[in-house]
Formats: structure tokens, C-alpha cells, sequence
């Protein structure tokens, strides 16, 4: 594998460990919205077996979110190997600008547009565009 091929690799799993932890966030966000925690006041197994069939839909998605957070962390240890962190790092960012335009899209999240919000996201890409054309070197 060339060196060249190996950052190309580097970069795939870092992005594919952004959309995890996008994937993640959001699933944890749909699981725990109308989670009700205060249904396990006693800790007995009848009460949990009733609040894991009751809230099973719930629990999925939180049990999805944990996944996608695991899994995240799995293809980003194979995207250090082949990335500097100075590299790397900054490509987490991006998830917070997939967070923000899929949360919109989700009703029940009832996020809305905000220019203010939307000023935040431009400069988070615009850092990224600036970061990563200086980080340019030469051949």
C-alpha cells in the first residue's frame, strides 16, 4: 500500500466514523426523548421487565446509538493509523454540521432554522477549508 493510498484510506474511516457518530447521535436522541427514567424507582425485576417491554422501541434506538458509538470508535483507530491526528481530529467536526441539517429534517426534534445557528456551521466549514488548505504540503 502506498503512502498516498493510505491517507486515501485514513480519510474513508475517519468519515465513516463521523457518519457513526452522527447515525449515533441522532438514534440516542430519538431513544431517549420519551424514555421515561423515573419508572425504575426500585430496582426489582418485574418493574425492569415490564419498563424493557414497555419502552422496547425506545431502547432500540439507544441500543442502535451505542452501537454506531462503538463501531465509530473501531473505524476511527483504523483511520489514525493512517492519519496524522492534526489530520484527523479536525474531521470531526463535520458531524456537527450533519447533526444539525438531520435534526431539522426530524420532526420531533422540533429544531428550527436560525440564522445564528447557520453562522456557526459556516464557519465550522470554512475553518475545515481553511485548516485543510494550509495543511497542504508540497510534493
Amino acid at each position: 500500500m502506498t503512502q498516498s493510498s493510505g491517507y486515501k484510506d485514513g480519510v474513508k474511516f475517519a468519515l465513516l466514523s463521523v457518519l457513526l457518530v452522527t447515525v449515533a447521535q441522532i438514534s440516542m436522541k430519538l431513544g431517549v426523548m420519551n424514555l421515561p427514567f423515573n419508572t425504575l424507582n426500585a430496582i426489582h425485576i418485574d418493574s425492569i421487565l415490564r419498563f424493557i417491554t414497555q419502552q422496547w422501541t425506545h431502547l432500540a434506538w439507544l441500543a442502535l446509538g451505542l452501537m454506531c458509538y462503538a463501531l465509530s470508535m473501531l473505524v476511527w483507530v483504523v483511520g489514525l493509523k493512517y492519519l496524522p491526528l492534526s489530520i484527523a481530529y479536525p474531521l470531526l467536526s463535520i458531524s456537527y454540521v450533519l447533526v444539525y441539517f438531520v435534526s431539522m429534517l426530524i420532526p420531533q426534534f422540533s429544531e428550527h432554522f436560525s440564522i445564528v445557528k447557520l453562522s456557526g456551521i459556516i464557519l465550522i466549514i470554512v475553518g475545515l477549508k481553511v485548516f485543510f488548505s494550509g495543511s497542504k504540503t508540497k510534493s
